[in-house]
């Protein structure tokens, strides 16, 4: 792999798994995340995952990722109770991509929902029609996942929801997209489906020009 890209490592592989847990709690102890309290714990941006017999009996790559992520949150109680971390830490994984679709099987019953939430990130979503407009393929397909994440009452997570939108995606560059009818149908929907957190990508710190009509506007619908 290079950077956030290319092939994730074979999740069912335990001496695999043991070292990546080992680094990243000892980096929340004493290393560069030691002044963190909330993580993003992801795969790689939409990367391969293994397909080895092992790996496939685990589920689809949601569901490999869920386990990672228990087995994490309780590599990080095991040094709370040690004092070696005395903070509280929050622990955010994706629902994006390839990872976008909804566990399909049960999580572990000690699955600890006030410690670990999704993001739920539509990255090539339509922004010419609001997200929750059915005539819109792109779209509804985003919401048939979402759906499965946050309201479906036959769903197997039951925790909470951040949304992570793209008001500023990057390859828009300065271009002056002003999004404000599209904002004011989809923060109040999102929160009418469950999501009580909200994120966003490449936020501008230079040149807002007529972006700052979406900046201002979304802190005030938030």
């Amino acid at each position: 792999y290079t950077g956030e890209f290319g092939v994730n490592y074979c999740t069912s592989n335990g001496a695999a798994t043991d070292e990546l847990m080992k680094k990243a709690v000892q980096d929340l102890i004493d290393g560069k995340f030691r002044d963190a309290d909330i993580v993003r714990f992801w795969s790689l941006d939409a990367g391969k995952w293994c397909e080895c017999s092992a790996c496939k009996d685990l589920g689809i790559p949601t569901d490999r990722t869920l386990l990672w992520v228990h087995r994490f949150s309780q590599e990080i109680k095991r040094a709370q109770a040690a004092g070696t971390i005395n903070r509280r830490i929050i622990i955010r994984f994706l629902a994006y991509s390839d990872v976008l679709h909804p566990p399909t099987r049960p999580l572990p019953d000690d699955f600890d929902y006030s410690m670990c939430s999704a993001t739920y990130f539509p990255i090539v979503r339509c922004y010419v029609h609001n997200f929750d407009d059915p005539t819109c393929s792109r779209n509804a397909a985003y919401v048939k996942h979402l759906h499965g994440w946050a309201v479906d009452p036959e769903r197997h997570y039951k925790g909470e929801i951040c949304i992570g939108e793209y008001y500023n995606v990057s390859s828009l560059m300065s271009l002056p997209a002003v999004y404000t009818r599209i904002m004011s149908s989809d923060i109040p929907w999102y929160f009418q489906n469950g999501a009580r957190h909200f994120c966003y990508m490449h936020s501008p710190v230079v040149r807002w020009g007529t972006w700052t009509l979406n900046q201002y506007l979304l802190s005030r619908l938030l």
